[in-house]
């Protein structure tokens, strides 16, 4: 027999509702710390620049899909817009998380070369 629980829908909703005003914030601010506009992003996601702003508003709830497209044109990993959204959405550890932070903002090739490096330490373990 199922039971009703007068505020569990309004629980729900406001959990939804934070969520995405957060993920909002954080597209928000790997767009700016970028430097792209809205414009520029939604083209480079596939999406619309209209349905962008709402997301960062909080206003719609993107798709899994629509997370991952951001991310990619944001050059960022999905777990850098979920982490922290209430509880740790994916398995991302600290040391990624201080490695990703250090690398937010930076150039293509400077990744590349951190990615070497980091790469060069373990080499030896690899083999």
């Amino acid at each position: 027999m199922k039971r009703y629980n007068g505020d569990h829908t309004a629980l729900g909703e406001r959990r939804k509702n934070e969520f995405r005003t957060e993920l909002g914030r954080r597209i928000r601010k790997l767009r700016q710390k970028r430097r792209l506009t809205q414009e520029h992003l939604a083209e480079q996601s596939g999406i619309n620049a209209k349905y962008l702003g709402e997301l960062e508003r909080g206003i719609k709830n993107p798709t899994a899909v629509m997370v991952g497209k951001i991310a990619a044109a944001l050059d960022s990993p999905v777990c850098s817009l979920l982490n922290s959204l209430h509880e740790r959405v994916c398995p991302c550890s600290d040391a990624a998380d201080i490695i990703g932070k250090l690398l937010a903002g930076r150039e293509r090739r400077e990744v590349r070369k951190a990615v070497r490096i980091i790469e060069a330490l373990f080499e030896d373990e690899e083999a």
